[in-house]
């Protein structure tokens, strides 16, 4: 087990891909904290992880409140007593439009979420590892904020924000032994994401690309299982050259 005993904080963790990152990472030993803003879901997702013989703590954290998170932090510390991972995964798409009609609470909401939400974290993580001269953080972003997608553009733009953060994270955390590096996904079909935005959304098909602006990659559509793998791997001693990085992850390539 590649994580035996190791604190994992997972944000977005009740759902989705968050709920597959802290699944996998359970599965391998670790003791997962579980956070997001919807406490019956959290909750839920505790007591199944909690049922295959995990060690769980679920804490309801609303990223972009600064004192929510510094209380996440401060639970996981004292019922887990470290945070060696940290896997920012939790986010806010918001409205669809266009750029001309978009409110300006759309993109206000978009950074206080997802770019404000991940430093915040991002932030206490670091004031537990730093003295620790160890630790990995990993940050969810997505090909929008590499390609743009204008129908997403506060999405896309806080995206690209939390890439830059990685960038500079990664120069900070260097000196301590802490990587940090980022995912950028394409889509990734689970329930959750159905839910976020099933009727602007084509289904999985060779549509989906075009209306995203791009060619279709070859492969398979990502799930949430597919990412939570290469999460692992980055936290994972087997990356220890690896940080500062922005990694596409855009499709799944099985064998013949």
């Amino acid at each position: 087990m590649r994580f035996k005993d190791k604190a994992v904080i997972v944000t977005g963790a009740s759902a989705g891909i968050g709920r597959a990152i802290a699944s996998c990472f359970a599965s391998e030993g670790a003791k997962v904290v579980l956070a997001a803003r919807g406490k019956a879901d959290l909750e839920k997702a505790a007591k199944e992880l909690e049922g295959a013989g995990a060690h769980v703590l679920a804490v309801a954290t609303d990223i972009s409140s600064e004192a929510q998170v510094k209380s996440l932090f401060e639970q996981a510390v004292k019922r887990f007593g470290a945070v060696d991972v940290l896997v920012n995964n939790a986010a806010r798409v918001g409205r669809m439009g266009h750029f001309m009609e978009m409110p300006a609470e759309e993109w206000e909401l978009a950074f206080k979420t997802n770019a404000m939400g991940t430093m915040f974290c991002s932030r206490e993580a670091l004031r537990v590892m730093q003295p620790r001269k160890s630790g990995v953080i990993i940050n969810i972003s997505s090909i929008a904020s590499l390609s743009g997608f204008y129908p997403t553009m506060p999405y896309n733009q806080s995206k690209a924000a939390i890439n830059n953060l990685t960038l500079d994270l990664a120069r900070i955390g260097a000196a301590d032994g802490i990587r940090v590096n980022a995912l950028a996904l394409g889509p990734v079909y689970t329930a959750s994401m159905g839910r976020t935005v099933s009727r602007a959304l084509p289904g999985p098909s060779e549509k989906l690309w075009d209306w995203f602006g791009m060619a279709k990659p070859a492969g398979k559509p990502l799930s949430g299982e597919d990412v939570a793998g290469v999460v692992a791997f980055l936290a994972s001693k087997e990356a220890r050259g690896v940080t500062g990085q922005i990694i596409s992850m855009v499709t799944r390539i099985d064998d013949p």
